[in-house]
């Protein structure tokens, strides 16, 4: 998260989020990789509205910093089903290998409610610093392990396209990777290494 996280930009994102992941869901509402694709696009608009809480709200800081957290739990495990579902790696075994993420991930969306993964959160000058909790470096290695797996997946897809596919592959695998790269190193891992929310 950037210091100056401009409500009106983080209103566009949630925005465009909201707008994109819709139209996809409309255009096939019964494709599974649609439904994937608008679910997760939808919990990026929820994560962003808590991003937008977060910095410019007169909420309790230490909601906020939980609702964001909690919020953010979700957003490797949509990624992931998504990416399964559009690489089409969902057959009988990756369905049953999915599942073993659900469980931890609702583990940790429901812990980021606690002291555990947010001790404590306050606000200096619309900026967000979250106070880590014990269990924060665990959250962070979870979210990490889920987007390894999405990126995983969409380089053996890519790996295994010929032709056309091919290039939707790559053109799949870029768009996912960039946002994975960026938000896992501003929201995980420079708090994690730094103690500190107001770096990422």
């Amino acid at each position: 998260m950037l210091d100056s996280a401009n409500p009106v930009f983080l209103a566009f994102v949630v925005l465009a989020n909201l707008l994109i992941g819709g139209y996809v869901y409309r255009r096939n509402q019964n494709a599974p990789a649609n439904r994937a694709f608008g679910l997760m696009a939808a919990m990026a608009a929820v994560w962003t509205v808590a991003v937008l809480l977060s910095h410019h709200s007169s909420l309790s800081a230490v909601s906020c910093a939980r609702i964001l957290l909690a919020s953010g739990s979700m957003l490797p495990l949509a990624t992931l089903v998504f990416v399964a579902l559009a690489t089409e790696q969902f057959d009988t075994d990756a369905r049953n290998r999915a599942r073993w993420f659900v469980l931890p991930t609702a583990v940790f969306f429901v812990l980021s409610f606690t002291p555990t993964i947010v001790r404590g959160a306050t606000r200096d000058n619309g900026v967000l610093r979250i106070t880590y909790g014990t269990l924060h470096p665990a959250y962070v290695a979870w979210a990490l392990l889920v987007f390894a797996f999405a990126a995983k997946w969409l380089i053996f897809a890519y790996r295994r396209s010929v032709g056309q596919s091919r290039l939707q592959a790559a053109y799949l695998l870029l768009a996912f990777m960039i946002p994975i790269v960026v938000g896992a190193s501003t929201n995980l891992l420079i708090p994690l290494l730094f103690k500190s929310s107001s770096f990422g």
